[in-house]
């Protein structure tokens, strides 16, 4: 009997009458125990790292948020100054002028009244704030009306380009002669 008596403790408990019996509790009990003691301290570990993330990621939520989408689109009218010369027409136009000039927006409703009233010559834009097209700005407000290439171009603050079979056949730098130029 001395060979099973290390395997097991003698617990003694009070019951009612202050009498203390004694209680046998075996190891495999005392490892149950631990055991379930384990898994009850784990589990209020992992509810309580879902309620800090859950608690988290609510006010995230809740923050105002400017991550709106836009739907893409493509401006066919729209060119770099790499595209001028190889538009699908034989004859067209190209305004050259910065979007983040002041006069822009003269500038589109120049362009806006001659697609709705004349708009016999296709008309193309090429915006210079665009940061493909930021070498081509000349920086004494001097265009290059001579240019026979792409890397020869300049422009000033708006330039109306007439092309005709791949090459330019008008280069107009003056306000008043696009006008006319486009009132035709």
């Amino acid at each position: 009997m001395g060979k099973y008596r290390a395997n097991v403790k003698i617990k003694k408990e009070r019951t009612r009458n202050n009498i203390k019996e004694p209680k046998y509790v075996s190891n495999s009990e005392n490892e149950i125990r631990q055991f379930i003691i384990i898994l009850i301290v784990i589990l209020l570990i992992v509810f309580g790292i879902y309620l800090l993330t859950k608690l988290i990621v609510s006010k995230r939520e809740s923050e105002p948020t400017n991550n709106t989408v836009a739907t893409g689109s493509i401006d066919y009218n729209k060119v770099n100054v790499g595209m001028i010369f190889n538009r699908p027409y034989s004859e067209y136009y190209v305004m050259v002028f910065d979007s983040e000039d002041t006069n822009s927006a003269y500038y589109s409703s120049l362009l806006n009244n001659y697609l709705m009233f004349n708009g016999e010559i296709k008309v193309y834009y090429c915006d210079l704030s665009n940061s493909l097209n930021s070498k081509y700005v000349s920086k004494d407000d001097k265009g290059n009306s001579k240019a026979k290439s792409i890397d020869e171009l300049s422009f000033s603050n708006i330039t109306l380009l007439k092309i005709k079979d791949g090459k330019i056949a008008s280069y107009i730098e003056d306000l008043e002669q696009i006008k006319n130029e486009l009132a035709k």
